[in-house]
């Protein structure tokens, strides 16, 4: 499921003046029949329009409808965006839509609070969202030396995850080879290890703006930049 321009435009307005619709691909060998709840948020989380949608794309096949124009057009579209929810409760996914390219986005800067806990061998780590989130990665490799673990033996279960004021998301960090993990280092739930777009490199999760070295991660002041 995406939300696409139906004709796009330039660089600067990628929404154009057609509007934008939902597709949906069907890649499996039955039938799908979904519903969609679209919004459109302002970036403190604020709702300003929603409207439901049904669509039944056949095996192999694509669906589309057109989003109504209060969601498709936007007052503000440095301060908007749409967020579109499918899929049956637990399984829950997600498609956006921003009306300007990131640079352009009028969002406070990313703060979270971040918890880690251990449970059934792998390192569980919550990041409840403050402001708006945008494509938060955790990145596993970086926790290799606080969990006297090689990197290439680290895994995280989910990535890219956009995450809106007042929700949560709880990444799972296991070893490949299944064994247990034994430690819950307190990094995992700060910069370098979790990331996301416009985040400065400080510690997000206690707001006190030092950078918290972790993993393969360079020292706090290193003029390296990590990604």
């Amino acid at each position: 499921m995406t939300i696409v321009p139906v004709a796009p435009g330039g660089t600067g307005d990628p929404t154009g003046t057609a509007g934008l619709e939902l597709v949906a691909v069907n890649d499996g060998t039955g039938p799908w029949l979904t519903d969609v709840r679209v919004r459109r948020l302002r970036v403190d989380g604020t709702e300003v329009a929603r409207a439901d949608y049904r669509l039944e794309t056949a095996a192999g096949s694509t669906s589309r409808v057109q989003l109504d124009s209060v969601l498709a057009s936007s007052d503000n579209g440095t301060e908007e965006f749409l967020v579109a929810d499918y899929g049956p409760a637990g399984q829950e996914q997600r498609a956006l839509w921003f009306f300007v390219p990131d640079a352009a986005l009028d969002a406070e800067a990313p703060r979270f609070q971040a918890s880690v806990a251990l449970a059934g061998g792998a390192l569980q780590v919550t990041v409840r969202a403050e402001t708006l989130l945008r494509d938060v990665c955790l990145f596993a490799d970086r926790l290799a030396a606080g969990l006297d673990v090689p990197a290439s033996l680290l895994q995280v279960d989910d990535m890219m995850r956009t995450i809106l004021p007042g929700e949560s998301v709880t990444f799972a960090v296991s070893r490949r080879d299944g064994e247990a993990l034994r430690a819950a280092p307190p990094s995992a739930g700060a910069w370098p290890v979790l990331r996301s777009i416009g985040d400065s490199g400080v510690d997000n999760a206690n707001g006190d703006g030092a950078a918290i070295p972790a993993g393969t991660a360079e020292p706090a002041g290193s003029g390296r930049q990590l990604l």
